[in-house]
Protein backbone atom coordinates (compact mmCIF):
# COMPACT_ATOMS: atom_id res chain seq x y z
CA UNK A 1 0.00 0.00 0.00
CA UNK A 2 2.94 2.34 0.62
CA UNK A 3 3.84 2.09 -3.07
CA UNK A 4 0.48 3.07 -4.59
CA UNK A 5 2.01 5.70 -6.88
CA UNK A 6 1.09 8.93 -5.10
CA UNK A 7 3.24 12.03 -5.29
CA UNK A 8 3.14 14.34 -2.27
CA UNK A 9 0.77 16.82 -3.90
CA UNK A 10 -1.58 14.11 -5.19
CA UNK A 11 -1.68 12.43 -1.77
CA UNK A 12 -2.56 15.72 -0.08
CA UNK A 13 -5.32 16.34 -2.64
CA UNK A 14 -6.80 12.90 -1.95
CA UNK A 15 -6.87 13.56 1.81
CA UNK A 16 -8.47 16.97 1.22
CA UNK A 17 -11.18 15.16 -0.79
CA UNK A 18 -12.11 13.24 2.37
CA UNK A 19 -12.44 16.48 4.33
CA UNK A 20 -14.72 17.97 1.67
CA UNK A 21 -16.86 14.81 1.66
CA UNK A 22 -17.19 15.22 5.45
CA UNK A 23 -18.70 18.67 4.93
CA UNK A 24 -15.65 20.65 6.10
CA UNK A 25 -15.60 24.39 5.52
CA UNK A 26 -12.03 24.86 6.75
CA UNK A 27 -9.12 22.55 5.97
CA UNK A 28 -5.52 22.89 7.09
CA UNK A 29 -2.47 20.91 5.99
CA UNK A 30 1.15 21.28 6.94
CA UNK A 31 4.00 20.02 9.10
CA UNK A 32 4.37 19.42 12.83
CA UNK A 33 7.96 19.69 14.05
CA UNK A 34 9.51 18.43 17.28
CA UNK A 35 12.74 20.04 18.47
CA UNK A 36 13.11 21.76 15.10
CA UNK A 37 12.75 18.57 13.04
CA UNK A 38 9.73 17.75 10.90
CA UNK A 39 8.12 14.67 12.47
CA UNK A 40 4.62 14.72 11.03
CA UNK A 41 2.63 15.84 8.00
CA UNK A 42 -1.03 16.42 8.82
CA UNK A 43 -4.44 17.31 7.38
CA UNK A 44 -7.14 18.66 9.69
CA UNK A 45 -10.69 19.92 9.19
CA UNK A 46 -13.93 20.97 10.84
CA UNK A 47 -16.06 18.39 9.04
CA UNK A 48 -18.57 15.97 10.55
CA UNK A 49 -15.89 13.74 12.03
CA UNK A 50 -15.38 9.99 11.71
CA UNK A 51 -18.41 8.01 12.85
CA UNK A 52 -16.52 4.73 13.06
CA UNK A 53 -12.72 4.33 13.14
CA UNK A 54 -13.16 0.70 12.10
CA UNK A 55 -15.13 1.65 8.99
CA UNK A 56 -12.68 4.43 8.10
CA UNK A 57 -9.75 2.00 8.19
CA UNK A 58 -11.45 -0.82 6.32
CA UNK A 59 -10.52 -1.67 2.72
CA UNK A 60 -13.73 -1.66 0.81
CA UNK A 61 -15.45 0.24 -1.95
CA UNK A 62 -18.68 2.00 -1.10
CA UNK A 63 -21.15 1.50 -3.98
CA UNK A 64 -22.98 4.69 -2.94
CA UNK A 65 -19.89 6.70 -3.98
CA UNK A 66 -20.60 5.80 -7.61
CA UNK A 67 -24.03 7.46 -7.60
CA UNK A 68 -23.57 10.56 -5.45
CA UNK A 69 -21.37 13.64 -5.59
CA UNK A 70 -18.70 12.41 -3.19
CA UNK A 71 -15.13 13.03 -4.30
CA UNK A 72 -14.01 9.77 -2.69
CA UNK A 73 -14.61 6.80 -4.95
CA UNK A 74 -12.66 3.66 -4.10
CA UNK A 75 -12.63 3.68 -0.30
CA UNK A 76 -8.84 3.41 -0.02
CA UNK A 77 -7.74 7.06 -0.28
CA UNK A 78 -7.21 7.68 3.45
CA UNK A 79 -4.97 4.66 3.88
CA UNK A 80 -3.17 4.68 0.53
CA UNK A 81 -2.46 8.42 0.48
CA UNK A 82 -1.29 8.45 4.11
CA UNK A 83 1.01 5.45 3.81
CA UNK A 84 2.53 6.86 0.62
CA UNK A 85 3.90 9.68 2.80
CA UNK A 86 4.86 7.87 6.01
CA UNK A 87 4.74 4.55 7.80
CA UNK A 88 2.40 5.45 10.65
CA UNK A 89 -1.04 7.03 10.70
CA UNK A 90 -2.82 8.63 13.63
CA UNK A 91 -6.50 9.54 13.43
CA UNK A 92 -7.97 11.99 15.94
CA UNK A 93 -11.65 12.73 15.41
CA UNK A 94 -14.58 14.42 17.16
CA UNK A 95 -18.08 13.30 16.24
CA UNK A 96 -21.36 13.40 18.17
CA UNK A 97 -19.57 14.72 21.24
CA UNK A 98 -17.11 11.83 21.35
CA UNK A 99 -13.33 12.00 20.97
CA UNK A 100 -11.79 8.92 19.41
CA UNK A 101 -8.26 8.24 18.22
CA UNK A 102 -6.35 5.37 16.69
CA UNK A 103 -2.80 4.63 15.58
CA UNK A 104 -1.99 2.47 12.57
CA UNK A 105 1.49 1.13 11.77
CA UNK A 106 1.94 0.02 8.19
CA UNK A 107 3.65 -3.27 9.07
CA UNK A 108 0.64 -4.52 11.08
CA UNK A 109 -1.89 -3.01 8.72
CA UNK A 110 -0.46 -4.67 5.60
CA UNK A 111 -0.50 -8.05 7.36
CA UNK A 112 -3.79 -8.03 9.26
CA UNK A 113 -5.45 -4.62 8.66
CA UNK A 114 -5.07 -4.08 12.40
CA UNK A 115 -4.86 -0.86 14.40
CA UNK A 116 -4.87 0.13 18.06
CA UNK A 117 -7.14 2.58 19.80
CA UNK A 118 -5.28 5.35 21.61
CA UNK A 119 -6.25 6.32 25.17
CA UNK A 120 -6.97 9.98 25.90
CA UNK A 121 -3.61 10.44 27.63
CA UNK A 122 -1.73 9.37 24.48
CA UNK A 123 -3.89 11.20 21.95
CA UNK A 124 -4.73 14.50 23.67
CA UNK A 125 -1.67 16.23 22.15
CA UNK A 126 -3.11 15.67 18.65
CA UNK A 127 -6.67 16.92 19.23
CA UNK A 128 -5.65 20.63 19.20
CA UNK A 129 -4.94 20.10 15.50
CA UNK A 130 -8.66 19.54 14.85
CA UNK A 131 -10.14 22.79 13.47
CA UNK A 132 -13.19 22.99 15.71
CA UNK A 133 -14.14 24.09 19.19
CA UNK A 134 -14.11 21.54 21.97
CA UNK A 135 -17.81 20.81 21.50
CA UNK A 136 -17.58 20.79 17.69
CA UNK A 137 -16.71 18.12 15.14
CA UNK A 138 -13.69 17.51 12.93
CA UNK A 139 -10.79 15.23 12.14
CA UNK A 140 -7.02 15.36 12.07
CA UNK A 141 -5.01 12.88 10.00
CA UNK A 142 -1.43 12.84 11.29
CA UNK A 143 1.21 10.95 9.28
CA UNK A 144 4.46 10.03 10.99
CA UNK A 145 7.60 7.96 10.48
CA UNK A 146 8.53 10.00 7.44
CA UNK A 147 11.83 8.18 6.90
CA UNK A 148 11.27 7.78 3.16
CA UNK A 149 10.67 11.53 2.77
CA UNK A 150 12.96 12.85 5.52
CA UNK A 151 15.92 10.52 6.20
CA UNK A 152 17.07 12.87 8.94
CA UNK A 153 19.57 15.31 7.46
CA UNK A 154 19.04 19.06 7.51
CA UNK A 155 19.20 19.04 3.72
CA UNK A 156 16.30 16.58 3.42
CA UNK A 157 14.28 18.60 5.93
CA UNK A 158 14.67 21.72 3.79
CA UNK A 159 13.86 19.73 0.65
CA UNK A 160 10.63 18.45 2.22
CA UNK A 161 9.63 21.97 3.25
CA UNK A 162 10.34 23.23 -0.28
CA UNK A 163 8.26 20.38 -1.72
CA UNK A 164 5.36 21.16 0.61
CA UNK A 165 5.55 24.82 -0.37
CA UNK A 166 5.45 23.79 -4.04
CA UNK A 167 2.23 21.83 -3.40
CA UNK A 168 0.44 25.10 -2.72
CA UNK A 169 0.06 26.09 -6.39
CA UNK A 170 -1.08 22.57 -7.35
CA UNK A 171 -3.76 22.37 -4.64
CA UNK A 172 -4.86 25.94 -5.39
CA UNK A 173 -5.57 24.81 -8.95
CA UNK A 174 -7.13 21.41 -8.17
CA UNK A 175 -9.67 22.95 -5.78
CA UNK A 176 -9.99 26.40 -7.39
CA UNK A 177 -13.73 26.09 -8.02
CA UNK A 178 -14.38 25.22 -4.37
CA UNK A 179 -12.30 28.16 -3.16
CA UNK A 180 -13.79 30.62 -5.68
CA UNK A 181 -17.33 29.66 -4.66
CA UNK A 182 -16.43 30.01 -0.94
CA UNK A 183 -17.37 26.39 -0.35
CA UNK A 184 -14.09 25.77 1.51
CA UNK A 185 -11.06 27.59 2.82
CA UNK A 186 -7.73 25.75 2.66
CA UNK A 187 -4.73 26.78 4.74
CA UNK A 188 -1.12 25.67 4.69
CA UNK A 189 0.60 25.85 8.07
CA UNK A 190 3.76 25.02 9.99
CA UNK A 191 3.48 23.99 13.63
CA UNK A 192 6.02 23.25 16.34
CA UNK A 193 5.34 20.99 19.32
CA UNK A 194 5.98 23.03 22.46
CA UNK A 195 5.47 21.10 25.72
CA UNK A 196 3.28 18.70 23.75
CA UNK A 197 1.07 21.44 22.25
CA UNK A 198 1.12 21.96 18.43
CA UNK A 199 1.92 25.68 18.47
CA UNK A 200 1.03 27.47 15.21
CA UNK A 201 3.76 29.79 13.97
CA UNK A 202 2.90 30.18 10.27
CA UNK A 203 -0.40 29.91 8.40
CA UNK A 204 -1.69 31.30 5.11
CA UNK A 205 -4.79 30.74 3.00
CA UNK A 206 -4.59 29.23 -0.48
CA UNK A 207 -5.78 31.53 -3.24
CA UNK A 208 -7.55 29.99 -6.23
CA UNK A 209 -5.50 29.37 -9.37
CA UNK A 210 -7.94 29.16 -12.26
CA UNK A 211 -6.37 27.75 -15.46
CA UNK A 212 -9.13 29.54 -17.37
CA UNK A 213 -8.88 32.82 -15.45
CA UNK A 214 -7.78 35.12 -18.26
CA UNK A 215 -8.75 38.79 -18.54
CA UNK A 216 -10.12 38.52 -22.10
CA UNK A 217 -10.03 35.77 -24.76
CA UNK A 218 -7.36 35.61 -27.42
CA UNK A 219 -10.12 35.41 -30.04
CA UNK A 220 -13.48 37.22 -29.52
CA UNK A 221 -15.35 34.18 -30.91
CA UNK A 222 -14.30 32.09 -27.89
CA UNK A 223 -14.85 30.38 -25.50
CA UNK A 224 -16.88 27.94 -27.58
CA UNK A 225 -19.48 25.75 -25.82
CA UNK A 226 -19.94 22.22 -27.16
CA UNK A 227 -22.06 19.25 -26.10
CA UNK A 228 -20.53 15.87 -26.90
CA UNK A 229 -22.52 12.61 -26.88
CA UNK A 230 -20.58 9.81 -25.20
CA UNK A 231 -22.67 6.68 -24.87
CA UNK A 232 -25.46 7.41 -22.39
CA UNK A 233 -23.93 10.74 -21.30
CA UNK A 234 -23.81 14.23 -22.76
CA UNK A 235 -20.57 15.98 -21.80
CA UNK A 236 -20.39 19.81 -21.70
CA UNK A 237 -17.10 21.17 -23.09
CA UNK A 238 -15.74 24.73 -23.33
CA UNK A 239 -12.89 25.50 -25.71
CA UNK A 240 -10.82 28.46 -24.47
CA UNK A 241 -8.13 30.57 -26.13
CA UNK A 242 -5.90 32.55 -23.84
CA UNK A 243 -4.78 36.02 -24.98
CA UNK A 244 -1.28 36.32 -26.42
CA UNK A 245 1.29 36.52 -23.60
CA UNK A 246 4.63 38.28 -23.37
CA UNK A 247 7.93 36.41 -23.03
CA UNK A 248 8.71 37.65 -19.52
CA UNK A 249 7.02 36.63 -16.29
CA UNK A 250 6.10 40.25 -15.54
CA UNK A 251 4.33 40.47 -18.92
CA UNK A 252 2.10 37.44 -18.33
CA UNK A 253 -1.25 37.00 -16.65
CA UNK A 254 -1.13 35.27 -13.29
CA UNK A 255 -2.90 32.02 -14.17
CA UNK A 256 -1.19 31.42 -17.52
CA UNK A 257 2.27 30.06 -16.69
CA UNK A 258 1.34 27.64 -13.90
CA UNK A 259 4.92 26.49 -13.33
CA UNK A 260 7.39 24.50 -15.42
CA UNK A 261 6.70 26.43 -18.64
CA UNK A 262 3.49 27.34 -20.43
CA UNK A 263 3.64 24.68 -23.18
CA UNK A 264 2.87 21.80 -20.78
CA UNK A 265 -0.39 23.40 -19.59
CA UNK A 266 -2.21 23.35 -22.93
CA UNK A 267 -4.82 20.67 -23.55
CA UNK A 268 -7.74 19.00 -21.79
CA UNK A 269 -8.81 19.78 -18.22
CA UNK A 270 -11.21 17.26 -16.71
CA UNK A 271 -13.43 18.20 -13.76
CA UNK A 272 -15.29 15.69 -11.61
CA UNK A 273 -17.85 17.27 -9.25
CA UNK A 274 -15.97 20.61 -9.57
CA UNK A 275 -12.68 19.00 -8.55
CA UNK A 276 -9.95 19.15 -11.21
CA UNK A 277 -8.77 15.61 -11.98
CA UNK A 278 -6.56 15.90 -15.07
CA UNK A 279 -4.58 19.02 -15.94
CA UNK A 280 -3.56 19.47 -19.56
CA UNK A 281 -2.29 17.21 -22.31
CA UNK A 282 -4.02 16.41 -25.57
CA UNK A 283 -4.08 12.57 -25.38
CA UNK A 284 -3.42 12.39 -29.14
CA UNK A 285 -6.04 14.99 -30.04
CA UNK A 286 -3.36 17.55 -30.98
CA UNK A 287 0.41 17.94 -30.76
CA UNK A 288 1.86 19.51 -27.62
CA UNK A 289 3.86 22.31 -29.18
CA UNK A 290 4.31 26.07 -28.65
CA UNK A 291 1.76 27.16 -31.27
CA UNK A 292 -1.01 25.49 -29.22
CA UNK A 293 0.08 27.07 -25.92
CA UNK A 294 -3.00 29.32 -25.70
CA UNK A 295 -5.49 26.44 -26.09
CA UNK A 296 -7.12 24.93 -23.00
CA UNK A 297 -10.29 22.82 -23.05
CA UNK A 298 -12.61 22.57 -20.03
CA UNK A 299 -14.42 19.21 -19.70
CA UNK A 300 -17.05 18.60 -16.99
CA UNK A 301 -17.67 14.90 -16.46
CA UNK A 302 -21.38 14.21 -15.83
CA UNK A 303 -22.49 12.84 -12.43
CA UNK A 304 -22.44 9.05 -12.28
CA UNK A 305 -20.05 8.66 -15.23
CA UNK A 306 -17.09 7.20 -13.32
CA UNK A 307 -17.65 3.76 -14.80
CA UNK A 308 -17.49 5.25 -18.28
CA UNK A 309 -14.44 7.52 -17.90
CA UNK A 310 -12.61 5.59 -15.15
CA UNK A 311 -10.67 8.11 -13.04
CA UNK A 312 -7.53 6.60 -11.54
CA UNK A 313 -7.35 5.55 -7.88
CA UNK A 314 -5.09 8.54 -7.23
CA UNK A 315 -7.62 10.80 -8.99
CA UNK A 316 -5.00 12.65 -11.02
CA UNK A 317 -5.94 11.30 -14.46
CA UNK A 318 -8.79 9.94 -16.57
CA UNK A 319 -8.12 6.49 -18.06
CA UNK A 320 -10.77 6.53 -20.76
CA UNK A 321 -9.94 9.90 -22.35
CA UNK A 322 -10.44 8.45 -25.85
CA UNK A 323 -14.21 8.75 -25.43
CA UNK A 324 -13.78 12.53 -25.53
CA UNK A 325 -10.92 12.78 -28.03
CA UNK A 326 -12.62 10.56 -30.61
CA UNK A 327 -15.83 12.59 -30.37
CA UNK A 328 -13.98 15.92 -30.70
CA UNK A 329 -12.00 14.72 -33.71
CA UNK A 330 -15.32 14.36 -35.57
CA UNK A 331 -16.40 17.93 -34.84
CA UNK A 332 -15.49 20.57 -37.47
CA UNK A 333 -15.86 23.24 -34.76
CA UNK A 334 -12.89 21.73 -32.95
CA UNK A 335 -10.76 21.82 -36.10
CA UNK A 336 -11.56 25.52 -36.46
CA UNK A 337 -10.77 26.02 -32.76
CA UNK A 338 -7.27 24.59 -33.18
CA UNK A 339 -6.61 26.89 -36.12
CA UNK A 340 -7.88 29.91 -34.18
CA UNK A 341 -5.65 29.07 -31.19
CA UNK A 342 -2.58 28.84 -33.44
CA UNK A 343 -3.47 32.12 -35.14
CA UNK A 344 -3.82 33.85 -31.75
CA UNK A 345 -0.38 32.56 -30.75
CA UNK A 346 1.21 33.96 -33.94
CA UNK A 347 -0.35 37.39 -33.37
CA UNK A 348 2.28 39.97 -32.46
CA UNK A 349 1.85 41.89 -29.27
CA UNK A 350 1.61 45.67 -29.68
CA UNK A 351 4.91 47.36 -28.96
CA UNK A 352 5.13 49.26 -25.69
CA UNK A 353 6.96 52.56 -25.78
CA UNK A 354 9.07 52.89 -22.66
CA UNK A 355 12.50 54.26 -21.86
CA UNK A 356 15.17 51.95 -23.19
CA UNK A 357 16.81 51.58 -19.81
CA UNK A 358 13.54 50.43 -18.21
CA UNK A 359 13.01 47.69 -20.81
CA UNK A 360 16.59 46.47 -20.48
CA UNK A 361 16.33 46.40 -16.71
CA UNK A 362 13.17 44.25 -16.88
CA UNK A 363 14.84 41.71 -19.18
CA UNK A 364 17.98 41.55 -17.06
CA UNK A 365 15.85 40.87 -13.97
CA UNK A 366 14.23 37.74 -15.43
CA UNK A 367 15.55 34.61 -13.65
CA UNK A 368 17.71 32.04 -15.41
CA UNK A 369 16.86 29.32 -12.88
CA UNK A 370 13.97 28.81 -10.48
CA UNK A 371 12.53 26.37 -7.94
CA UNK A 372 9.60 24.28 -9.17
CA UNK A 373 8.00 21.56 -6.99
CA UNK A 374 11.10 21.13 -4.87
CA UNK A 375 13.53 20.94 -7.81
CA UNK A 376 15.77 23.31 -9.73
CA UNK A 377 14.69 24.00 -13.31
CA UNK A 378 15.78 26.37 -16.06
CA UNK A 379 13.17 29.12 -16.32
CA UNK A 380 11.15 29.55 -19.50
CA UNK A 381 13.11 32.72 -20.25
CA UNK A 382 16.37 30.83 -19.71
CA UNK A 383 15.24 28.06 -22.09
CA UNK A 384 14.59 30.69 -24.74
CA UNK A 385 17.71 32.82 -24.30
CA UNK A 386 20.44 30.28 -23.41
CA UNK A 387 22.00 27.63 -25.58
CA UNK A 388 21.79 23.97 -24.55
CA UNK A 389 25.41 24.07 -23.40
CA UNK A 390 24.74 27.17 -21.29
CA UNK A 391 21.66 25.56 -19.75
CA UNK A 392 23.68 22.44 -18.82
CA UNK A 393 26.40 24.60 -17.31
CA UNK A 394 23.82 26.59 -15.32
CA UNK A 395 22.31 23.42 -13.84
CA UNK A 396 25.74 22.05 -12.88
CA UNK A 397 26.63 25.33 -11.16
CA UNK A 398 23.33 25.37 -9.27
CA UNK A 399 23.66 21.77 -8.05
CA UNK A 400 27.23 22.41 -6.96
CA UNK A 401 26.15 25.48 -5.02
CA UNK A 402 23.46 23.52 -3.14
CA UNK A 403 25.81 20.61 -2.42
CA UNK A 404 28.16 22.99 -0.60
CA UNK A 405 25.30 24.45 1.47
CA UNK A 406 23.30 21.42 2.69
CA UNK A 407 21.45 23.38 5.37
CA UNK A 408 20.17 26.00 2.97
CA UNK A 409 16.60 26.07 1.65
CA UNK A 410 16.27 25.68 -2.12
CA UNK A 411 13.78 28.52 -2.55
CA UNK A 412 15.67 30.95 -0.31
CA UNK A 413 18.88 30.53 -2.34
CA UNK A 414 17.45 30.84 -5.86
CA UNK A 415 18.36 34.54 -6.17
CA UNK A 416 21.93 33.96 -5.00
CA UNK A 417 22.31 30.95 -7.30
CA UNK A 418 20.97 32.99 -10.22
CA UNK A 419 23.46 35.81 -9.64
CA UNK A 420 26.33 33.28 -9.46
CA UNK A 421 25.26 31.72 -12.76
CA UNK A 422 25.11 35.13 -14.46
CA UNK A 423 28.61 36.03 -13.29
CA UNK A 424 30.15 32.74 -14.44
CA UNK A 425 28.30 32.79 -17.78
CA UNK A 426 29.27 36.49 -18.22
CA UNK A 427 25.62 37.59 -18.36
CA UNK A 428 24.44 41.05 -17.22
CA UNK A 429 23.51 41.38 -13.56
CA UNK A 430 20.83 43.69 -12.24
CA UNK A 431 22.55 45.33 -9.29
Amino acid sequence: MSRTGYSLEVALADLIDNSIDAGAKEIEYGTLSVSGKIKYVYISDNGSGIQSISDALSIRQNPDNQQNSRLGRYGVGLKAASFSLGRSLILASRSNGDDQAACVEIEEYEKEYSYRTLPVSASEKFFPLVISPRNGTGTAVIIGRLEAMVPGSDQSQSALQDELNACESYLSMIFHRFIEKNRIRIYVANRESVAGFPYLYERRALKPVNPFGYSSPGDPAYPLNLLVDVGTFVVPIRCHIWPKQGSGRAEREQNYALGGGSVKWQGLYFYRYDRLVQCGGWAGLASTEPHMSLARVEVDLPPGSDGQFRPTITKDAIQNVSLITQALQMRPEFTRYRSAAQKAYRTKLPSVSAPKGVIEKKVISLPVIEAFRGKLVISEWGQKELSSAQQDAAMQLARGFLANRPRASLASNCLEIDRLIRRLLKMPIDE
